[in-house]
């Protein structure tokens, strides 16, 4: 699977603040559900717009199943 994002606009659907990172729950076209991690400084809430620039030697990809693809 080759996945390839330059930037991608979505909402918000949860944010966890847990210490050090926080993770969004985003949904974006055409990848279906993802979960980010950011700085555990920053404050997000339901229905926020942000844009997203992924490092792409830090994408993490899984099947139906849970596991890794690489």
């Amino acid at each position: 699977m080759n996945v390839r994002i330059l930037a991608a606009s979505t909402a918000v659907g949860l944010s966890e603040q847990l210490g050090s990172d926080t993770f969004l729950h985003v949904e974006v076209d055409g990848l279906g559900l993802m979960i980010v991690r950011t700085d555990g400084e920053q404050t997000f809430s339901h229905g926020d717009k942000v844009w997203l620039t992924p490092d792409p030697n830090r994408i993490y990809k899984f099947d139906a199943a849970g596991l890794a693809v690489y």
